[in-house]
């Protein structure tokens, strides 16, 4: 069977399709009949959107193309999470959950409804039938079995907050104290990038580790927001 690849790279951690694709991945497309498509495809089409203008919200960001390692201790600034501007792209990747006479009922993975509009077949580009990860070729599940894995991670997501909170809620003193102690600073020492970003905002700064942010801090706003367990080796700078 032949197919073409299409990149992946836009996909990010929170965005419509993950975790089923990640940063990097490349996605082989087969084109298929719209007849022959079922519940829990994975399928490209084309957007009923075809803007190709930028949409720039009061948060869009622009990078300043500054990097600079964080040191290792120290106070450190804040900021808000913000998701970088995109381009509204003419063509979509999204799962079938339900076909129609008037066309395919999609929605993304991650999303918390289901597109708008029916993909008619004018619409329909191709089916995702492999994808491409650090060199090795995965077969991506549809049908009655992809629909089936696409809720069980649906409803993962939706209580593991919850459930989280209810067994980690008698550990909070014992991870605060130990937060305190500032014994972790001592014998862990990550390797943190910082990224500086402008935006019509202001300006903010992210440190990353790998390709994983763990720290976002505005400092004209001075917000900031660290992800657990980094906020035992990193804290909040002191408010002037």
């Amino acid at each position: 069977m032949t197919g073409r690849n299409i990149a992946c790279s836009r996909f990010y951690r929170g965005s419509s399709m993950h975790p089923a694709f990640r940063p990097g991945d490349w996605l082989v497309v087969e084109s298929v009949p719209h007849e022959k498509i079922r519940r829990g495809d994975i399928v490209v089409f084309q957007s009923s959107n075809t803007k190709k203008e930028l949409s720039y919200s009061k948060d869009s960001i622009t990078p300043d193309s500054e990097l600079s390692e964080v040191p290792q201790s120290g106070d450190y600034l804040k900021n808000a999470p913000i998701e970088t501007p995109e381009a509204e792209s003419p063509l979509l990747v999204h799962r079938v959950i339900a076909v129609r006479p008037g066309g395919l009922v999609t929605r993304g993975d991650n999303n918390p409804a289901p597109d708008k509009d029916f993909v008619s077949p004018d619409r329909l580009i191709s089916k995702i039938v492999f994808l491409e990860r650090r060199g090795r070729r995965l077969r991506v599940r549809g049908g009655t079995g992809g629909f089936i894995l696409a809720s069980f991670r649906r409803f993962i997501r939706q209580t593991w907050p919850s459930f989280s909170r209810v067994v980690c809620f008698p550990l909070r003193p014992a991870y605060r104290l130990l937060r305190r102690s500032g014994i972790i600073v001592a014998i862990w020492k990550p390797r943190l990038t910082a990224v500086r970003f402008r935006s019509p905002s202001g300006p903010f700064v992210k440190y990353v580790r790998g390709s994983r942010t763990v720290v976002m801090w505005w400092p004209e706003r001075r917000s900031f927001r660290c992800r657990r367990p980094y906020d035992l080796i990193i804290k909040p700078p002191v408010s002037s």
